[in-house]
């Protein structure tokens, strides 16, 4: 029994939840980067939650947020899938990715 749990342990593979945050105000040649580590993110079987963080007065403008959001989905594509959609909580706009499923 333990010789079949330790290798049922080893085959386990834990996922991480790792964060990326952005600002609306944040240009194309950083979003591009952003992307660049998401993928490599979910290359590595690890889920990524994309934040756009609001101050101020920016939180009268959510559109800009929303299509800073969808810039971000665009530029991806099909190399992630998405596990949660945008949902506004407190000063933040959020989704959540993951690895693409497997055919």
């Amino acid at each position: 029994m333990t010789k079949k749990k330790k290798e049922a342990k080893k085959k386990q593979r834990v996922i991480k939840l790792k964060e990326i945050k952005v600002r609306p105000k944040t240009d194309e040649g950083d979003l591009q980067t952003k992307c660049n580590q998401i993928k490599h993110f979910t290359k590595e079987g690890d889920k990524v939650k994309v934040s756009v963080f609001f101050k101020g007065r920016e939180r009268a403008h959510l559109e800009i947020g929303t299509k800073v959001i969808e810039r971000m989905k665009t530029i991806l594509g099909e190399e992630v899938s998405i596990e949660k959609d945008v949902a506004f909580e407190g000063n933040t706009l959020s989704m959540i990715l993951q690895p693409p499923k497997k055919k």
